[in-house]
């Protein structure tokens, strides 16, 4: 059972799920569905995930790194790159168990929206499907990339991540180092 609260908001999304493991591909139905996504369409390998991403246009897509035919990242490749791509800007969650640095900065790279280590949880997945279309981050379409600005939280927009604690308004305007001392209090002694 799905403990996570269904929202109303994910009812229109059509999310497209790509995994080699017919396991996962049915963990990811249950649990979107679970969370009132309206439709879910799913891929066993990059090529098809590819045709059917062109075919149904879904508003998110999720992929794992590891598929056959064509992997993951050239996946995210060809949706962020390709002039037959119906939408350079559709959110992209990586969900995969290779969650190692180097994967992440390359997924980054290539335009990945969100990265989810596995195993996922209902909660961790719904919170990412819903920072992803509720709250993107600025797009950057420039000669060497293509994908979500990957300066989180430091732009203009109030993109705030799961994992972020700060908001655009709770950050200090300048540096800590150019801030005055906070005020002492009545519990702070002055060391001698």
């Amino acid at each position: 059972m799905i403990n996570t609260p269904v929202n109303a908001n994910l009812n229109r999304l059509r999310v497209l799920c790509a995994d080699a493991n017919s396991n996962m591909r049915s963990i990811y139905r249950t649990l979107l569905l679970g969370m009132g996504v309206g439709d879910v369409i799913t891929a066993d390998d990059g090529a098809v995930a590819y045709e059917q991403y062109r075919a149904y246009r879904p508003d998110a897509v999720i992929t794992e790194l590891t598929l056959p035919m064509l992997s993951g990242l050239e996946l995210v490749k060809m949706i962020r790159t390709r002039p037959d791509s119906p939408s350079r800007h559709v959110p992209i969650i990586v969900c995969t168990a290779d969650a190692t640095r180097q994967s992440i900065l390359v997924a980054r790279d290539l335009g990945v929206t969100e990265f989810l280590a596995k195993p996922i949880s209902a909660k961790s997945l719904q919170e990412r499907l819903e920072t992803v279309v509720s709250n993107p981050r600025p797009f950057v379409d420039s000669g060497a990339f293509v994908g979500p600005d990957r300066r989180r939280g430091r732009t203009g927009g109030e993109y705030r991540g799961p994992d972020r604690r700060e908001r655009r308004g709770d950050r200090p305007s300048s540096p800590p180092s150019a801030r005055p001392p906070a005020p002492e209090t009545p519990q702070q002694e002055k060391a001698p």
